[in-house]
């Protein structure tokens, strides 16, 4: 399967509801943007963007610390 931006944003957010986090939508555009080395702007401009299987290892790393806070 290949991940886009918005896949994984969608992912993100339906992982941190259920965690309990505050501000899920947030947190998940702040992490995925940081992951990615881009700003949220650039995340809402390209929801279609590739994310290549380094990114990918990268967003899933940060998304895991977060659930677990």
């Amino acid at each position: 399967m290949s991940w886009t931006s918005q896949t994984f944003l969608n992912l993100a957010i339906d992982r941190l509801r259920k965690a309990h986090v505050k501000n899920p939508r947030l947190d998940g555009e702040l992490l995925l943007a940081h992951a990615l080395n881009c700003n949220r702007t650039q995340i809402f401009m390209e929801p279609d963007r590739i994310i290549n299987q380094n990114e990918f290892n990268r967003c899933q790393h940060f998304l895991d610390r977060r659930v677990r806070r």
